[in-house]
């Protein structure tokens, strides 16, 4: 039963069931505001860190004289993108007002399966492909299936 429905006598009982009840009805209008705020946060971290990465593929792939230091500059830039990312998502797995929504716990991070996929995709991905852009043997393991698809880009 709701709080507000309650038969209960007391004037600092009605004075937080009516609190409790202006909360909810503000609630109910700001969790899909949220929610569309944290889609396009997403969408945006995965524009920033996927068009990073080809474009590491890419300098790794043209031929010019100081490769090396724009190479470790890309990659600083790659690993400091991940790490703020992945901060970024322990952060929001810990704020008070995400953790009410979601129902979880605000002191600890939590591992659900949303938490998990957000590291996979913006985190191991991401190492893999530079792992495999910088190693040759990785990327041969990793990606053989994309062989056919460079070499018939290369030959047309």
């Amino acid at each position: 039963m709701p709080a507000w429905k309650a038969d209960r006598s007391g004037s600092a009982w009605q004075g937080r069931a009516a609190l409790r009840t202006a909360e909810e009805f503000l609630a109910i209008g700001s969790v899909p505001y949220i929610e569309s705020v944290l889609h396009d946060l997403r969408l945006l971290a995965g524009f920033v860190l996927f068009t990073l990465l080809p474009s590491l593929t890419l300098l790794s792939a043209y031929p010019f004289q100081p490769q090396g230091i724009a190479k470790l500059a890309f990659i600083a830039l790659v690993l400091s993108t991940i790490v703020v990312l992945f901060l970024v998502m322990t952060q929001m797995s810990r704020d008070g007002v995400l953790s009410n929504i979601t129902r979880n716990d605000a002191r600890k991070v939590s591992l659900d399966t949303a938490m998990v996929l957000n590291v996979a995709l913006f985190g191991a991905i991401p190492l893999l492909v530079l792992l495999s852009s910088e190693v040759p043997s990785v990327r041969s393991f990793l990606f053989p299936w994309a062989e056919p698809m460079v070499r018939s880009l290369v030959k047309s």
